[in-house]
């Protein structure tokens, strides 16, 4: 394409594709040199096509003198630069560590505060309300406002900033809107995905919770009417001053019926309302109490626990394999951690790099940590361990002072060997079925490193420096030392596994109080 402007004879304003469809257009020659009249089937250039306009328009985007695309450009960088800065997890990153600050912030709120502090308060709140407006200006400049309206977690953050930037600008000074700034915290279920998906989830049980909820309603509803036609009226008791007065849980009308079932099966003091029904009748009014509890608490609220363990089981979010993993961190990893796996790779199976599988010290290591006596002798060491823990007193003289710090210098020395020789038998941390990998075996580590913390500080003199002094405090994690016998009985080890394995979603569950006591 030539250069559109004025030729060198002045020629005016020129395009080589419009010459080319100009040409297309001119009468053909005849082969006697004559002209002949236009074909029919051909347009003329009045008559052309509105793309080939628009394709013609275009070809002049190559000019000096005509950019249809300048500005465009310019725009289209501008949302493509903003949309790269909202997918980074730098920006998200200080989004979510804004919102904690602001939670922090929110916190340092009390009645009777200092005027300070309130200035400091409100200033750091416009900071935060600025952060998150332009977050919300990223936002719309990236995805577009169609894009961003289409989400509703979008639509929530954008109206939280609405109403933030108002409770600032217009009512400053009327706390009416301060509400809204606790509301911000509810986004951090939005950027953390563990606790965005329990929310998911227990959004997708309420179908079943609901009809629970159905259920338990109609019970309380059955055992209110029952307890009107048992207690109603008689909940009257004398109060110190001799009058007849009508106890707080009663069953003299429906509302006070439910508001005492309700109680009942929320445990708060439910034996006082059943003492307060058995002096009003007789004794064989326990046994109404004793229904509602069992059947309300421990029948219908553990079916309302089966109920949403089952759709926490059912919504089970697939995780990578081991495998995947390991082959993407391969391909993913620098030079020098890729040497590193591929000698790790080579001697998976060697002890610490040092020991194969077919080393004889290994072999015979391996025997004697997997034979039944020497789990008997671990065990009976363990116990003796308890025995030393109960001699134990506040004011012990020093003669026994030191044979228990002795038998304790001993015992750590039998711990110690046996990591040791566990580490060598199964390996320490590469490969499967490593001593690390054994969490009973990182439990057992641990207490054999505060075991020789309390050698040291046991053997220490008296003028030691008061940074070691500072380390007595672990002496108390002695303690410890009985559950390592868990290990040696299945059904206790499985119950406590158990428990070890509930407390992470019962963590994420603890997460979301501190938003909600804001």
């Amino acid at each position: 394409m030539e250069k559109a402007g004025t030729g060198k004879e002045g020629t005016p304003f020129r395009n080589v594709a419009l010459d080319r469809q100009i040409d297309e257009r001119q009468p053909e020659h005849s082969s006697g040199g004559g002209l002949k009249r236009p074909s029919l089937n051909r347009r003329p250039i009045s008559t052309q096509s509105e793309d080939d306009m628009l394709e013609s328009l275009f070809n002049l985007r190559q000019s000096a003198t005509y950019d249809v695309t300048t500005n465009h450009g310019a725009w289209q960088r501008l949302r493509t630069l903003c949309k790269r800065i909202i997918e980074t997890k730098q920006f998200t990153f200080l989004i979510m560590s804004a919102i904690l600050l602001n939670m922090i912030c929110m916190g340092l709120e009390h009645y009777g505060q200092p005027k300070r502090l309130t200035v400091v308060l409100e200033n750091i709140n416009i900071i935060f309300v600025t952060m998150f407006g332009i977050e919300m200006i990223i936002k719309l400049l990236g995805y577009g406002v169609t894009a961003y309206l289409s989400q509703g977690q979008n639509v929530f953050d954008g109206i939280i900033v609405i109403v933030s930037v108002c409770e600032i600008l217009l009512i400053k000074g009327n706390s009416s809107l301060s509400i809204f700034r606790s509301i911000r915290l509810l986004r951090i279920f939005k950027l953390v995905k563990p606790v965005r998906y329990q929310i998911l989830v227990v959004v997708k049980t309420m179908t079943s919770v609901m009809t629970f909820f159905v259920l338990l309603l109609l019970f309380m509803f059955a055992f209110a009417i029952l307890g009107m036609n048992l207690f109603g009226g008689k909940f009257k008791f004398e109060n110190e001053e001799g009058k007849q007065v009508t106890s707080r849980s009663n069953f003299d009308n429906f509302l006070w019926a439910m508001m005492s079932v309700f109680q009942i099966l929320t445990q708060e003091n439910w034996n006082q309302v059943m003492y307060d029904g058995m002096r009003a009748t007789n004794k064989w009014a326990a046994l109404y109490f004793i229904a509602l509890m069992a059947v309300g608490y421990y029948v219908l609220f553990n079916l309302l626990v089966a109920v949403l363990v089952e759709g926490f089981t059912d919504s089970g979010q697939p995780e990578a394999s081991p495998r995947n993993k390991q082959e993407s961190a391969g391909k993913n990893a620098p030079d020098r951690k890729r040497t590193f796996m591929k000698i790790t790779e080579t001697r998976s199976d060697w002890s610490l790099f040092l020991f194969s599988p077919s080393n004889r010290l290994r072999r015979l290591l391996l025997a004697v940590c997997e034979h039944k006596y020497f789990d008997y002798a671990v065990l009976f060491c363990i116990l003796i361990s308890c025995v030393v823990l109960v001699l134990e007193e506040p004011n012990i003289d020093h003669q026994k002072r030191q044979i228990i710090d002795i038998a304790m210098f001993i015992l750590t020395i039998m711990f110690s060997l046996e990591m040791l020789m566990k580490i060598v038998a199964h390996g320490f941390v590469l490969g499967p079925g490593t001593y690390l990998k054994d969490s009973w075996n990182v439990l057992d580590g641990i207490l054999v490193l505060f075991s020789w913390i309390d050698v040291i500080i046991a053997y220490s003199p008296a003028t030691a420096p008061e940074v070691l002094g500072a380390f007595k405090v672990f002496r108390a994690l002695r303690t410890l030392r009985p559950l390592r016998m868990i290990r040696r009985a299945p059904g206790l080890k499985l119950v406590v596994q158990t428990l070890l394995y509930s407390l992470k979603p019962t963590g994420k569950k603890l997460f979301w109080l501190p938003p909600f006591s804001l």
